[in-house]
Order: C-alpha cells, then sequence, then structure tokens
C-alpha cells in the first residue's frame, strides 16, 4: 500500500492511498480419485427401541475441491481533501474507487460423487446415486472471469455546534459497475425470458447520514453519542461469480438417482479417467444432464440498511467506566432468491405445507418443473423484510497495580428472510429451511442469531517486565432447525439433483401417535420422547416448526496469553509471546468442549428428525421413519487446545 500526505497553505491536508493486491486461492484435491459416500445405520438407538442415527462414511477427493480455483486482483484509489470552514467546520470531500479482477474455476463433483446406502452395496458396486458436472459442449474450461469497478464520492462535515455537541453528517454516492456479460442463454430466454447477459450495472446506492457526540456536564464524565444512517455494503463477489459460471452455457448437471431404470446410476469405477456421463439406461448426457441457470434482476442494488444507534459512556465511582450501546438496524435492499423452474404450488397436505408436484407410494416427489431440461433457475433479486436489534453493556477499569479489567454483557435478536450461509446460489437457496413458500421465504429467525453473549478481559503486570492477559467469551449455542429426509413439499429439494442434498422441509410436529403415520409403530416411543426432550420441538406440537427455532448448548473459551520482554543490543526491543487457545480444555479434557447441534453440514445448520418413506393418498400425508438423530456432540477440531511460541524483533 502507498500512502502519501500533503498540506496546501497550511488550511487543506490532502490524504491520498493507492492500494493493489494480487491473491491466488486454489484448492488442491484431497484425492485423484471420485468422493464416495456411505451410509452407515447401526441397528439400534437409545434404549434398543429405534434405529440407530446413520453415519456417513466419506473417501476420496472432497466434492467441492474437485476444481477449485480463484484469482483476485485488488486496485483502490482514495482521496480525501479536508478543509476548515470558519472555526467550527472541518469539510472532507473524497473518492474512493476500486477496480476487481475476479477469475474462479468452480467444478464441483468435476470427477464424480457416489452415495452408497450400505457397505454391502459399496462392496456389490450398486450405487443409490450417482452426480457429476460435465462441461457444456464446445465451451472451453467454465471459469467465471469478470471485472467490478465501483466508483464512490463522498462529502461531510464535522459541526463543532458548541463547547459541547459534535456534529458530523455526509451524504456518500457509491456506483458500482459490471463491465463484462456472462454467456447468452437463448433456450432460457425462449423459456423464461431471460437475457443472461444482463447484469445490474450502474445502478447508483445513496448513503445518507448523521451522527453526534455530546458532553453533558462538559468534562468527559457524561458523553452521549449516537447516529442514524443509511449504510451501503459489497455483496460477497462469489455471489455474483455465480452469474457467470452458471448462464447454463458452461456446465451440465448430471443426477442418476435411481428413481428410475432411466435415471438409475451407472457401474461403479474408481478410474477418475473413465468416470460415466450418462445415467445407466441412457446414451447420451443431453438425455440425462440439465441445466443450471443463475441471475441477476438487472435493476439488483448491492445490500442497503439503516441503522440508528445510541450510545452513553459514564464515569462511575471508584474509577469505573461504564458504556450502554442500543442498535437497531433494518434493511432497505437485501438479496433474496427465487426458483423460475417451480410451478405452483398445486396443492397442500393435511398439515398446509404447500406442494410442488405430487408424491409417490414411495415417497418420491416429482416435481412439477417449467421445463425439465433445466435444473434450477434462481433469480437474485431485491427484498426487504431483515432486522435485528441489539444491547450492550460494559464495565471497566484500570487499577493502580498494573491490573485492568472488563466486564460485557450484549443481547441481540436477528431476524431476516434467508440466511446466506454459502457461496454457493444452489445451497444458499437449498439449504433455507422452509414452512411454506420457497419463492417467498417468510421473515424468521436467523441462523446468525446469537442471543446471549459475555466477554470478560484482565491484563496484570508480573515482575521481570512479564505480562498476562486472558479473555474469556461465552456465548449462546447456534440456532439450528429440524427438518425431513427427503422432499415433503415436492420443489425438487433435494431430489431434483444430487448436486446438493438440501433437505430444507421443516418437520411438522405431532401431538400424538394419531397425528403422525409411522412405518413402523415402535418408532412412536422414541420419538415422542424425543420431542419431549426438546423444548423447541414440544412446544411446537400441532404445527410445523418455526425456522432455527432451536437453540445449540452454551459455547465458551478461554485464551491466555503471557508476554515477556528479552534482551537486546542498545536500542532495540524483542518480546516473546507464549498464548494458549482453549486454556479450559488443557486443564482437564472435559472442559472447554465446543458443541454443535449439527454434526454435518450436508443439509446446512439442520438436523434430520424424520425421513420420508412413503405418502398415504388417503389422507395427504407422508409416512415416516424416526432418524434418531444425535445432536450436541463436541466438535474435535474446535475444542482442543492450541499453543504457540512467537518472538517479535523491533530494530
Amino acid at each position: 500500500m502507498l500512502q502519501l500526505n500533503s498540506t496546501i497553505r497550511s488550511r487543506f491536508f490532502n490524504e491520498l492511498v493507492l492500494q493493489y493486491q494480487d491473491i491466488h486461492d486454489e484448492r488442491a484435491p484431497t484425492s485423484p480419485f471420485p468422493q464416495v459416500q456411505v451410509s452407515v445405520r447401526s441397528d439400534t438407538g437409545a434404549g434398543n427401541t429405534a434405529p440407530g442415527p446413520a453415519r456417513t462414511l466419506v473417501a476420496g477427493a472432497e466434492q467441492f475441491s474437485q476444481a477449485n480455483r480463484l484469482d483476485q486482483k485488488i486496485f483502490e484509489i482514495t482521496d480525501n481533501l479536508t478543509f476548515a470552514m470558519g472555526s467550527a467546520h472541518r469539510v472532507t470531500l473524497g473518492t474512493h474507487n476500486e477496480v476487481f479482477r475476479f477469475q474462479n474455476l468452480f467444478l464441483p463433483q468435476s470427477i464424480g460423487l457416489w452415495t452408497f446406502t450400505s457397505l454391502a452395496n459399496l462392496q456389490a458396486g450398486t450405487a443409490a446415486t450417482y452426480a457429476r458436472v460435465l462441461p457444456f459442449p464446445g465451451t472451453p474450461t467454465p471459469i467465471a472471469d469478470f471485472h467490478v469497478r465501483q466508483y464512490g464520492a463522498y462529502a461531510q462535515d464535522q459541526w463543532q455546534a458548541s463547547p459541547r455537541l459534535a456534529v458530523t453528517y455526509g451524504l456518500r454516492m457509491d456506483v458500482p459497475t459490471l463491465p463484462d456479460h456472462p454467456r447468452y442463454n437463448a433456450t432460457a430466454d425462449t423459456v423464461f425470458g431471460i437475457d443472461t447477459r444482463e447484469v445490474p450495472s450502474g445502478n447508483i446506492l445513496w448513503s445518507p447520514r448523521i451522527g453526534f457526540n455530546y458532553d453533558a456536564r462538559g468534562d468527559r464524565s457524561t458523553v452521549v453519542r449516537g447516529g442514524a444512517g443509511l449504510f451501503s455494503g459489497r455483496p460477497a463477489f462469489v455471489w455474483m461469480s455465480n452469474a457467470y459460471g452458471n448462464s447454463g452455457r458452461e456446465t451440465l448437471t448430471l443426477s442418476c438417482l435411481s428413481r428410475t431404470a432411466n435415471d438409475a446410476a451407472p457401474a461403479f469405477t474408481l478410474d477418475p479417467s473413465a468416470q460415466p456421463v450418462v445415467c445407466k439406461n441412457q446414451v447420451s448426457a443431453s438425455s440425462s444432464a440439465l441445466m443450471t441457470v443463475n441471475y441477476f434482476d438487472k435493476n439488483f442494488k448491492f445490500p442497503q440498511v439503516w441503522k440508528f444507534d445510541i450510545g452513553v459512556d459514564q464515569e462511575l465511582p471508584h474509577g469505573f467506566l461504564g458504556t450502554f450501546e442500543a442498535l437497531y438496524s433494518v434493511s432497505s435492499s437485501t438479496l433474496l432468491m427465487r426458483d423460475r423452474n417451480l410451478i405452483g404450488p398445486v396443492g397442500a397436505d393435511r398439515n398446509g405445507r404447500p406442494l410442488y408436484g405430487s408424491i409417490a407410494s414411495t415417497g418420491i416427489a416429482t416435481t412439477s418443473f417449467v421445463d425439465t431440461r433445466f435444473d434450477k433457475v434462481l433469480e437474485h433479486y431485491n427484498g426487504s423484510g431483515d432486522w435485528g436489534v441489539s444491547f450492550a453493556w460494559q464495565l471497566q477499569k484500570r487499577f493502580s497495580n498494573g491490573f485492568e479489567a472488563s466486564a460485557a454483557y450484549s443481547y441481540q435478536h436477528v431476524t431476516d428472510r434467508v440466511s446466506l450461509t454459502s457461496d454457493i446460489a444452489t445451497s444458499n437457496f437449498a439449504f433455507d429451511p422452509i414452512r411454506f413458500d420457497p419463492n417467498d421465504p417468510e421473515s424468521g429467525r436467523s441462523a446468525f442469531d446469537i442471543p446471549h453473549k459475555v466477554t470478560l478481559t484482565g491484563t496484570v503486570n508480573l515482575p521481570r517486565g512479564f505480562q498476562l492477559s486472558a479473555i474469556y467469551v461465552g456465548r449462546s449455542g447456534t440456532p439450528y432447525s429440524y427438518v425431513y429426509v427427503g422432499d415433503a413439499n415436492a420443489d425438487g429439494y433435494p431430489n431434483r439433483s444430487g448436486s446438493v442434498r438440501g433437505e430444507n422441509d421443516l418437520v411438522y410436529v405431532p401431538r400424538s401417535q394419531s397425528d403422525i403415520l409411522l412405518q413402523n409403530a415402535a418408532d412412536w416411543a422414541p420419538l415422542d420422547r424425543f420431542i419431549t426432550n426438546e423444548p423447541c420441538l414440544n412446544l411446537s406440537r400441532g404445527a410445523i416448526v418455526k425456522r432455527y427455532g432451536c437453540s445449540g448448548a452454551w459455547r465458551q473459551f478461554l485464551n491466555v496469553r503471557l508476554t515477556g520482554a528479552l534482551p537486546t543490543l542498545r536500542g532495540q526491543h524483542a518480546e516473546a509471546v507464549l498464548e494458549v487457545f482453549n486454556f479450559l480444555n488443557m486443564l482437564n479434557r472435559n472442559w472447554g468442549l465446543q458443541r454443535n447441534p449439527v454434526t454435518s453440514s450436508a443439509s446446512g445448520p439442520d438436523l434430520e428428525l424424520l425421513r420420508l418413506v412413503g405418502w398415504d393418498t388417503a389422507t395427504n400425508q407422508g409416512i415416516f421413519t424416526f432418524t434418531n438423530p444425535l445432536k450436541d456432540r463436541p466438535d474435535d477440531s474446535a475444542s482442543r487446545w492450541r499453543m504457540q511460541l512467537g518472538v517479535r524483533y523491533e530494530f
């Protein structure tokens, strides 16, 4: 980074910053062989009354790393001119401009993904599903290669309205542009009226804001501060790359799901150079491989959110300093998605869940698609309905004996319509837990909602120049949902494609045994016991459970840091640093365990409670088996304590 400062006539100050970054990130395949997943289920679960939970054994190249490379080039120029206007105003005029180039190669399952329902089937070579991403005929290596140019200008005035009151207000304008265009998909244009070449370029973002700082008594013992404004943010540009890498003219998705003879999985082979390009009874990829289209509404604007903040800093007796802050935010424009290839709903089940197709007596869903040549046709557009509120309290003090400490507590509640937890458009859509319409998601608790958080810090000076610091953080557990295994609303997730499982249909929680059809009556006792012992389920009896209505176990960690000066030559300085992460686990193997409610990311932050195995047309409801899920298992990697020793030398 190059930074240049200059002063003109003592009244003007100019700051110029130039920055260039070239970043290469490549995820190497973990194996030269295709990925193989085997589902293994124990005979019995807790109390020997229900089948044990399924576990998945995975071998071969991780499916999302089989071809995954990202090159980024970023150039930034910022120039700020600040000058005084009278004695009360300090004005800043500036510009902030960024130029990005992204080259993103992402071909999941490029050498194949096989799944088996048992080890015996693996030994026999009888796959349950087979998926592979194939290059579109005649298309070179499908790299999403595009530029983003964002131009920004702003004006700000720092106004000293009185000796006690300072007000800052200003206006910012940003203009993001995308000069490159994705490939044209004539079929998508004919069927859906979508011009895949169109991108949301040149849509202006206005961001007004105002803030204040008021010294209530004139001695800084009580300070009230706050502000309001509309703030713009860049989306993760990997979301934009979905439009450049998924116009439907880069790749085709082959999905052999073994639901019928025509889409049965082919003969299993581990040879990476001989992976099948067709399903078992098909002769060409075009008869089974599907197009995936991701695109943006041309009027799409980068996300914007209104924020309103108020805070108080108060000096308290005995040298303590207390702080309180409240923040409310509400979205002006956020990113939402809908699948244009879905028809419907075409009906509803007995619990009021909309259906987007039919479900056979075997539990296999057939979705009503606009065009069966397409898999997912995902439109990104602007919406609203996201909001959040947070309150924070902090108490801190510096003691005279070289000891300082602080304690903080915060509460927050975050609500959104879609929690964007992935960089893949299909995953973001498929992993969103749904009660009703997947194309018009309701507002609900966010996957990022962590209500309670406690932070304790302390630093003490020790003899011989040593200093010991510690930080403790405890917070609420991660939100999660309970979903079905299978496609309970026939919207094509997860049965449409083997590329993303996407079990995202929230479960209906039965009141009693007569309120659910179970394939095995013996499942009811353990299911009822599981529901009773899970508060978020027990409170939802007789209804479809709410999205992210459950919370994982309390999480906490304690980190310790010891620093000390080392002898050096005159005028120089060296320091040794010893850090222990998750210090509690170092003291006791049963302490500091980080428990996650979900042990697999196959279906997002969700637990699979019931498996859809059939359909009863007389009562218009599914037939299920109890999966007996395991929850709150320790995360082995996150729970381990770690130590590092470093030396810093200054000369």
